[in-house]
C-alpha cells in the first residue's frame, strides 16, 4: 500500500513539474506576441502619422499652386471688357433672318 501511495505522489510530483514548464513557456510565449503586438502597433501608429503628414503637404502645396493660379489670372482691361462679341451660332443653319 506504502507503494501505491509513494507511485501515486511521485506521478503526481512528475506531473506537476511537467505543467510548471508548460505554463512558464506559455507565459514566456504570451510576452513575446504581446510584446510583437505592442511594436506592430507602434509601427501602424508611425505609418497613420507619416501617411497624414504627406497629406497635410500635399494639401498645402496644392493650396499654394491654387493661389499662385489665382494671382496669374489677370482682370480684363478696359479695352477688352468694351469689346461687344455677339454670339452668331444660332443663325448657323438659319435661311432667312429679320432684323
Amino acid at each position: 500500500m506504502k507503494k501505491f501511495l509513494y507511485i501515486g505522489a511521485m506521478s503526481a510530483f512528475l506531473l506537476a513539474a511537467c505543467g510548471e514548464e508548460k505554463a512558464e513557456e506559455t507565459e514566456t510565449a504570451q510576452e513575446e506576441l504581446d510584446k510583437a503586438k505592442e511594436k506592430e502597433a507602434e509601427l501602424k501608429a508611425k505609418e497613420e502619422e507619416e501617411r497624414k503628414a504627406k497629406e497635410v503637404e500635399e494639401w498645402a502645396i496644392a493650396e499654394q499652386k491654387s493661389k499662385e493660379e489665382e494671382v496669374e489670372k489677370k482682370e480684363p482691361t478696359t479695352a477688352e471688357k468694351s469689346k461687344h462679341i455677339i454670339d452668331t451660332s444660332v443663325f448657323e443653319y438659319a435661311q432667312a433672318v429679320n432684323v
